[in-house]
């Protein structure tokens, strides 16, 4: 019985960082994470460390962390 590889990690993260490239290199200072993107990392959070995720991007782990924990309804 033949066992399929898991892709390297790396090759995981290939899509995401080349979007958050194009945006970091398009947009106005100041300007605002699109949700797409948050999307992408939180799709990758779900699959690898927070940390790894956070580096590999460019973000800052806290906000990754606050985007990835859903708030609670009062």
């Amino acid at each position: 019985m033949q066992t399929q590889k898991r892709p390297h990690w790396r090759e995981d993260f290939t899509v995401a960082e080349h979007a958050f490239k194009e945006w970091r290199t398009a947009r106005k200072k100041g300007a605002r994470i699109p949700h797409d993107l948050w999307q992408l990392a939180l799709d990758l959070a779900k699959r690898h460390s927070v940390a790894k995720v956070a580096v590999t991007l460019g973000l800052m782990t806290r906000w990754l962390i606050a985007k990835k924990i859903p708030t609670r309804m009062a």
